[in-house]
């Protein structure tokens, strides 16, 4: 009953911004009413434009009777949109803390101008990857926009004017690999922990007009060339093997010279910050969930961006949002009378914040 009040209070919102457009609903919730019970098959079945809302669940989306965890394939204009995640671990998230999970989303010819926010991946979303056949489609995927998710990572083949803004990545290996051809991508005001190079380019990787900027990244960045780098923080790691990119007003916990080793080489770099001690970064000192990256106070990283701003993924014209909460009004509050009568009805009060 909390649940569908809640997306009833959705529906009432977004009847009036997307006249045109249909609202689908999926939950595979025991015992819900939806309009799917899988993912998949809410985007066959909806028309361009239309917007997807993702139930939380303690259970994956689209599992078969085994249990396997199938693959989401977006292959028209839709907007997906799910709860968020850290709910329970950040306050006046969502009334229902519950995430949307899903394993795999490979977004490939057709979905032009879709949209993918407050989704749980255990694994990997990626852009015109191979279809099972082993052929990828003739158009690249273009206008697709990634926010607001947490990503274990992404593999990206070919796309342009992709946006990949404000996710989380807790990822051992690289949270976003880059393949094939792309241009136009934005990376920015993502949270990336990573093990090893945080942003990844491959040796045949044909990459124009890339820019990466205030993200917060353990993890450097690797074979990556001719990107903006900007206003960004690097808790550990180098940029290595990446040649004439514009690297500006980035703060490094290492020395310079370590930041750029010699198989990076044409790079212009200006007024970034080295050999800044981590401890004194973010409010906390061993950060593990969003929360925990905002700056803190004496940070080295406030105002040393390009005009002043923040350095990292709480800065900039668009900062990272916590929980990743969609960029609609959520209900992070319910209290009832718990009764009510056919001439007095039931008190309900709701606390409720939007999330642009």
């Amino acid at each position: 009953m909390k649940t569908q009040f809640y997306f009833l209070f959705l529906l009432l919102f977004t009847s009036s911004t997307l006249a045109m457009a249909k609202v689908i609903r999926v939950d595979n919730n025991t015992g819900a009413s939806a309009d799917y019970v899988k993912l998949q098959d809410a985007i066959n079945n909806a028309n361009p434009g239309d917007s997807i809302y993702v139930v939380g669940s303690p259970k994956y989306y689209d599992t078969d009777e085994r249990g396997s965890v199938a693959e989401i394939r977006l292959n028209k204009k839709v907007i997906i949109i799910g709860p968020g995640y850290f709910l329970g671990e950040n306050e006046n998230t969502q009334f229902n803390k519950q995430i949307a999970k899903l394993r795999y989303m490979n977004i490939g010819e057709g979905a032009n101008e879709s949209i993918v926010t407050g989704l749980f991946f255990e694994n990997a979303i990626t852009i015109n990857l191979e279809r099972l056949d082993g052929s990828r489609g003739s158009n690249e995927p273009k206008n697709v926009t990634i926010t607001r998710n947490f990503i274990y990572y992404m593999y990206i083949y070919n796309g342009s004017n992709l946006l990949i803004s404000q996710n989380f990545s807790n990822y051992r290996g690289s949270a976003i690999y880059l393949n094939g051809s792309t241009s136009g991508t934005i990376i920015r005001n993502n949270i990336f922990i990573s093990n090893s190079s945080s942003i990844y380019g491959d040796y045949n990787a044909s990459l124009a007009n890339t820019v990466i900027t205030n993200n917060t990244l353990n993890g450097g960045i690797y074979r990556i060339n001719g990107a903006n780098i900007q206003n960004n923080i690097f808790i550990t790691g180098s940029i290595s093997d990446s040649r004439d990119n514009n690297v500006k007003n980035n703060l490094f916990t290492t020395t310079e010279e370590a930041v750029f080793p010699e198989n990076s080489t044409g790079n212009d770099a200006s007024d970034n910050i080295f050999s800044a001690v981590q401890a004194n970064l973010f409010i906390s000192p061993e950060p593990s969930i969003d929360s925990h990256f905002r700056l803190a106070d004496e940070s080295p990283a406030r105002d040393q961006g390009i005009e002043g701003q923040d350095l990292g993924a709480f800065g900039g014209t668009d900062p990272y949002r916590l929980s990743g909460l969609p960029a609609i009004p959520a209900i992070y509050e319910l209290t009832t009378s718990g009764v009510g009568t056919p001439t007095e009805g039931m008190s309900v009060t709701i606390k409720a914040r939007s999330h642009n």
